[in-house]
């Protein structure tokens, strides 16, 4: 507690919030990241914004859909537009770094057309019998580009990860004033299951205590 009787937790938390937010920053909080089905062969990275593009902050980059660590042979860039998914294996891109377009074989793992004009690559898709399809920006995104729930659940886990001790500065005091209200119930009406619930807010506390005794105390008994 403070001089004034305002909880060391709530003040820790404050100087969090309050911190001044960075100026183009993608760095921690400001970057995102998804990955995002596409179909049986592939699956993208989607940065949008954050770093680890060719060019600038947006981009997707593609990857086999059973291993999001393990790339496609020879498309190794990271790329400004995809079709959006259509059957069959092939796509139609353009790199971010130089604005090249190509035509690639997810199938094959090869590429229809290599890297050259937008003009070259809609020719070669619309020889092989398919219409100019509709595309994915990487700045824009659009219809049907959806972040898998596995990312979401890693995307929200992060965070919480990262904000846990300040969770936990806040969760306990919290948890204890709740156990000495469930206490002074318990021994005004006997009632057992006042009791237990007592108990259980205490557990985090104590969980507590025991980590930093087991932390602290052998560094101390050091000196």
């Amino acid at each position: 507690m403070t001089s004034r009787g305002i909880p060391l937790a709530l003040l820790l938390a404050g100087s969090v919030l309050a911190r001044p937010a960075p100026a183009r920053a993608t760095a921690g909080f400001a970057e995102t990241h998804s990955e995002v089905a596409y179909n049986r062969f592939a699956a993208l990275h989607w940065i949008h914004p954050g770093d680890g593009c060719d060019a600038g902050s947006y981009c997707f980059q593609v990857h086999r859909a059973d291993n999001k660590y393990a790339g496609l042979k020879d498309l190794y860039a990271s790329l400004q537009k995809i079709n959006r998914p259509a059957d069959g294996a092939l796509i139609i891109g353009e790199t971010c770094a130089d604005g090249k377009w190509f035509v690639y074989d997810l199938g094959a793992e090869a590429f229809v057309t290599p890297p050259g004009t937008e003009g070259e690559a809609r020719a070669a898709w619309i020889s092989r019998g398919k219409p100019v399809p509709p595309f994915w920006d990487a700045k824009e995104g659009g219809p049907g580009l959806h972040e898998t729930w596995e990312s979401r659940i890693e995307n929200w886990g992060f965070p919480l990860f990262l904000m846990s001790p300040l969770l936990v500065l806040l969760g306990v005091p919290v948890s204890v004033g709740f156990a000495w209200r469930f206490y002074r119930e318990y021994r005004r009406t006997r009632r057992a299951g006042f009791a237990a619930l007592a108990a259980l807010l205490l557990m985090p506390a104590v969980l507590l205590l025991v980590f930093v005794a087991r932390v602290f105390v052998p560094v101390l008994a050091r000196r």
